[in-house]
């Protein structure tokens, strides 16, 4: 889903009226939507090898947190501790808690 088609959804869902709560309504299922669509398993391709810290499934199951890369025709994921071969699909790791929250 794209952002335009989130924000036709939540315009369906929430039509505009004259006060502040249809709103605040859209933004809500805007903010939830992005939300949801951040937590999925993306399937690891030549083309979005991720750059950045994630959370990654091998194809039988197995999981870890690391750094992807393509070795030998496929894909690992390693930490300090470990390696995690046959990657196929990895996920971004949620924000850490605010600093006020811990």
């Amino acid at each position: 889903m794209t952002e335009q088609e989130i924000e036709s959804e939540a315009e369906k869902r929430y039509p505009y009226t004259y006060d502040d709560e249809s709103s605040r309504m859209q933004d809500l299922f805007i903010e939830g939507a992005k939300f949801a669509l951040e937590q999925q398993w993306v399937k690891i391709t030549d083309d979005n090898i991720p750059d950045i810290e994630v959370l990654a499934i091998s194809y039988r199951k197995d999981y870890l947190i690391g750094f992807v890369e393509k070795r030998s025709g496929a894909f690992v994921c390693e930490n300090d501790l470990e390696k995690l071969d046959d990657i196929t699909h990895y996920m971004p790791l949620p924000q850490p808690p605010k600093q006020n929250d811990i």
